[in-house]
């Protein structure tokens, strides 16, 4: 590891800082401090089911279903579906109508995010609900290799993750950069979200891709409470990252008050 980051290179304090780029389709933040996703903010649906599924028009998606499998599950250039969404905008009772009549439940779109991910990342839990109560797979990752309980965490959304829970969602699925949910709930500083997971059982020694494990995270970005629930686990405090630093040594270089 130590050809990889020589002394004159960056500081690991920075670790904390510019994560949010492992997270696609989340733009401006909205009135809930939440980052809605491009289908809100960047265009409208261009076909006809699409924008009925995003209005919530349940008669015109229902002559689509009429017409048969091809026409309900008709994709965009971005090859989003009708249940993806209905998903975003939140119409549970247009995603029941679509899974009901056999369309495909985890279709994913060219970022890899399946309707599921989508309701998640969105926060609509009904259609969140309804998706799993039908067997769609809380399991599968997009592009960056986030599942859906990556953005629950990611949105602060305890209900939204103990259903995903609750449905088998691994709590210890790793993304491209090997965040767990716990990790990145730590790193976003979200102290109930991580509270939750640690009572849930995500494992508290699981590192990232330079072997930092949750206590440095918690060190590094000031949660006292989180160290000290940590701490009360039994966690490796000698345990070294990719650069040979401690939590204790973040704590220290880092100055922090905990």
């Amino acid at each position: 590891m130590q050809m990889f980051f020589h002394k004159k290179e960056r500081t690991p304090l920075g670790f904390c800082d510019g994560l949010d780029n492992i997270f696609v389709g989340f733009g401006s933040k909205d009135e809930r401090g939440c980052r809605p996703p491009k289908y809100h903010t960047r265009y409208a649906p261009y076909y006809r089911i699409h924008k009925a599924a995003s209005t919530g028009d349940i008669d015109t998606v229902k002559s689509f279903v009429l017409r048969g499998i091809f026409d309900m599950e008709q994709i965009d250039w971005k090859y989003r579906t009708a249940l993806h969404f209905a998903s975003v905008y939140g119409h549970p009772e247009v995603v029941t109508l679509l899974v009901q009549n056999n369309c495909e439940i985890n279709p994913k779109d060219i970022n890899g995010a399946t309707p599921l991910i989508k309701a998640a990342q969105c926060r609509q839990m009904e259609c969140l609900d309804t998706l799993l109560s039908y067997g769609a797979d809380p399991n599968i990752m997009d592009c960056c290799g986030n599942t859906a309980l990556h953005y629950a965490v990611y949105n602060g959304d305890i209900g939204i993750a103990a259903r995903l829970l609750e449905c088998k969602a691994n709590i210890e699925a790793m993304n491209e950069n090997k965040i767990t949910p716990l990790l990145l709930a730590l790193k976003q500083n979200k102290e109930k979200m991580a509270e939750f997971l640690i009572s849930r059982g995500a494992n508290a020694e699981t590192c990232d891709f330079l072997g930092r494990n949750s206590l440095m995270y918690a060190v590094r970005c000031g949660s006292e409470h989180i160290i000290k629930l940590l701490l009360q686990g039994d966690i490796d405090t000698f345990k070294k990252d990719a650069f040979g630093w401690t939590a204790k040594r973040y704590a220290i270089e880092s100055k922090s008050k905990v």
